[in-house]
């Protein structure tokens, strides 16, 4: 098993979830971002 630590965790890597995710790491969280396809391709 494998354990990982993050401040935020975002489902979906359409357009909000990346618009999200970017905007939390550049405020300094560490993100993580799992999706049932390929990044960048949801929707």
């Amino acid at each position: 098993m494998v354990h990982l630590e993050t401040d935020i965790f975002i489902i979906g890597a359409g357009g909000s979830g990346m618009y999200a995710a970017i905007a939390a790491e550049r405020n300094g969280a560490k993100v993580i971002i799992a999706d049932k396809s390929m990044v960048g391709r949801g929707g």
